[in-house]
């Protein structure tokens, strides 16, 4: 059954990544730099003000983190929100490989999964591009309102592999997709995974990294469940309305 996000819902989250997005590129203007340890921990330095405000949403992010781990989590049954990427095809591949019908192949799998919602791909794709553009001198993880944002690269790889004709072992060309499964509510929750087969069979190689992805999406990553998400939705709208009514107060 084809299963997205609603209507309603894709505004909704067209409204969130602009706000995210709108957030940080708001800091940019001011007259600081920041360094950021290993360990995650950032240090700001620049005027008094500057520092005092940038340590107040470090402390803000750090209670909201502690929030989510102690919030109830999703049930089994509960929906999944997920932003997947279109699949990063290596040069290689180009020729022999159809980006599109891949990409259609991948997404498929997930639209029959019967909790899993995909966000409308329009959302995922504006969201790829304006992170591609902004910020080209440095790695910057697109904006897009979701549970889960999953990554995809696909490239070739001789492995070693025996001949189904003359049952002798050499090299063979095998195709590898990789991905980067990432949680939008815990910093740490980040994980792998990859697939490879036969570059002649990459639509059987396509279900079987779809179904690792789906598995490690629902019993990995940690998602709080559906009250924590409409609390959090409610403080977002009530935040736009507030600074909505502020604009218009100036005007």
């Amino acid at each position: 059954m084809h299963k997205t996000t609603s209507k309603k819902s894709r505004y909704f989250m067209n409204f969130v990544s602009l706000l995210a997005m709108t957030a940080f590129l708001g800091c940019a203007g001011g007259q600081w730099k920041s360094t950021t340890t290993a360990g995650g921990k950032t240090t700001v330095y620049g005027d008094a003000e500057t520092i005092k405000k940038e340590q107040q949403k470090q402390e803000a992010a750090a209670a909201r983190i502690e929030n989510i781990r102690k919030a109830e989590k999703r049930k089994p049954t509960d929906p999944i929100v997920v932003a997947l990427f279109k699949p990063v095809i290596a040069d290689k591949l180009q020729k022999s490989i159809d980006q599109a019908k891949l990409f259609q192949q991948l997404r498929k799998e997930f639209e029959q999964d019967s909790i899993i919602r995909l966000v409308d791909q329009k959302v995922v794709d504006n969201a790829q591009k304006s992170s591609s553009s902004r910020f080209r001198s440095r790695k910057k993880t697109p904006q897009v309102a979701a549970d889960v944002s999953v990554f995809t690269n696909v490239y070739p790889k001789q492995v070693a592999g025996r001949s189904r004709a003359t049952g002798k072992v050499g090299m063979m060309a095998a195709i590898v997709f990789h991905g980067q499964i990432n949680s939008h509510y815990l910093p740490e929750d980040k994980f792998k995974a990859e697939e490879r087969g036969n570059i002649f069979q990459n639509v059987k190689v396509t279900k079987k990294y779809a179904a690792q992805v789906k598995k490690i999406i629902k019993t990995k990553v940690t998602i709080p469940g559906e009250a924590y998400k409409k609390s959090t939705q409610d403080e977002k709208k009530a935040a736009f309305k507030n600074w909505l009514n502020s604009f218009k107060k100036k005007k």
